[in-house]
């Protein structure tokens, strides 16, 4: 999975870094490391991701889908704007 959409999940529940890192268990310069695709996410760390945002895996993943398809085609400013200031629950189930 990307690491900019797991950064940007995080950043739209408002988790730092620091935090999200501790939720995961993992130190902040590894959560780095993965949101900037230096290092990729384990399967059971993409889960427990989906548990602190409260969505199930699946849709995390759908969302990854449809953040990675608008980068493709030079949207993604044009998707973030979309989102907004809605839920990301809500934007996961759009």
């Amino acid at each position: 999975m990307n690491g900019a959409v797991l950064r940007y999940l995080r950043g739209a529940l408002g988790l730092t870094a620091k935090e999200m890192a501790e939720g995961l268990g993992v130190s902040p310069s590894h959560l780095s490391e993965i949101e900037n695709d230096k290092k990729s996410a384990t399967m059971r760390l993409l889960r427990r991701y989906a548990e602190i945002l409260d969505v199930a895996p699946s849709d995390l993943a759908a969302f990854a889908e449809r953040y990675d398809a608008a980068a493709e085609r030079g949207e993604i400013r044009a998707f973030k704007d979309k989102l907004g200031r809605t839920l990301v629950e809500d934007a996961i189930a759009d």
